[in-house]
């Protein structure tokens, strides 16, 4: 069960980067792309860790399928808060820096 979970999380990582590559590539402004940035790399950050304790955790103790089922669904909420609570602050208080051309994903995602 936790190499199926830790695989899973590693799929759902790269659809995530994936989707928010897609996103800023069609967004219109340059702040909306780096606030999607934002919410990207704090939503992956949070979901791999987090879903790296879940694997540790089930590979070492014999959890139930229920406690495993609340503990991936508290990882996803966690890793969804994270993004958005990323995006606000850099709306907060780096909305002057432009992440995207410095780290070159304007180029890498078009």
């Amino acid at each position: 069960m936790a190499k199926v979970a830790s695989r899973g999380g590693t799929v759902l990582a790269v659809a995530g980067v994936g989707v928010g590559c897609y996103q800023i590539a069609n967004a219109n402004t340059r702040h909306k792309k780096n606030e999607i940035f934002a919410e990207t790399v704090g939503g992956t950050i949070v979901g791999g860790v987090t879903g790296y304790a879940l694997g540790v955790l089930l590979f070492s103790n014999p959890v139930g399928w229920g406690v495993a089922l609340v503990l991936g669904t508290g990882a996803a909420i966690a890793s969804y808060s994270a993004g958005k609570g990323t995006a606000a602050m850099y709306n907060n208080y780096l909305r002057q820096y432009d992440f995207v051309e410095t780290t070159g994903v304007d180029k890498l995602c078009r």
